[in-house]
């Protein structure tokens, strides 16, 4: 048996790209992170037998405050993390998306996304 944690839409504000204009005013970000984990026990009712999204919330603000040329690294980085900190963690999924990237004459906005199982490392 599995569960999962979601964070939904979160918004966060960075510096990660290769451009100047990147670096220097940062893009506002949307990210979606699932966790895929086996319980401790069964039913949970404590915190010790999930994953705090809290905790996971705390390593993607983490991420996202470290200037990082490219997404898919930031994407990585978080995962490893995730992985690092929740043994009982099977499986992370993150989507980044960067609201409104340095391309001229695009409208809308681009993303990264990584899935990555435990037995991957």
């Amino acid at each position: 048996m599995t569960q999962t944690i979601h964070l939904v839409d979160i918004l966060l504000h960075g510096y990660h790209g290769l451009f100047e204009e990147e670096k220097l005013v940062g893009n506002t970000f949307k990210i979606n992170v699932t966790v895929v984990y086996q319980p401790s026990s069964f039913p949970i009712t404590l915190l010790e037998d999930t994953i705090d999204y809290g905790a996971v919330f705390s390593i993607l603000q983490h991420q996202m405050q470290e200037a990082t040329p490219l997404l898919e690294t930031v994407a990585a980085n978080f995962t490893l993390a995730v992985f690092e900190k929740f043994s009982t963690a099977q499986e992370i999924s993150i989507h980044i998306q960067k609201m409104v990237p340095p391309i001229e004459g695009m409208v809308g906005s681009v993303a990264v996304g990584l899935t990555m199982n435990r037995k991957d490392l």
